[in-house]
């Protein structure tokens, strides 16, 4: 069965991931990243994969997402990874920076969820 929302998520994780490996650390004047200056460039593009690939995990059922996720959620998780695939094409540090720290909070919930799950199923 196939989700609009969730195969959006997936074509616009899919293309941050592209648009990611062509990045150079090397191209950018700036030497961090992050609302606090946080990361490092390489940490920071380290980051941003392992947010891309927890977002692959999290889409890989489209049912069990859907089970924990609504509709809007999706929607607006899709419309991130949009917006930061831009950002990365751009070279724009601070957008990049901006929509993974709103991607990361939204994952982080849905992470939880996944966790409960499998800790009930365990329990069963």
């Amino acid at each position: 069965m196939s989700i609009a929302s969730i195969d959006k998520i997936r074509e616009n994780k899919n293309l941050c991931l592209a648009s990611l490996k062509g990045l150079d650390p090397k191209d950018f004047t700036q030497v961090t990243a992050g609302k606090e200056n946080e990361f490092n460039i390489k940490a920071f593009f380290a980051q941003l994969t392992e947010l891309l690939i927890d977002i692959t995990a999290l889409t890989k059922s489209p049912k069990k997402f859907a089970k924990v996720s609504i509709h809007a959620e999706r929607n607006n998780m899709a419309t991130q990874l949009s917006y930061l695939n831009t950002a990365i094409s751009q070279h724009h540090l601070v957008n990049m920076s901006t929509y993974y720290e709103q991607l990361k909070s939204v994952v982080r919930l849905f992470k939880s969820e996944f966790s409960k799950e499998k800790s009930t199923e365990y329990e069963d």
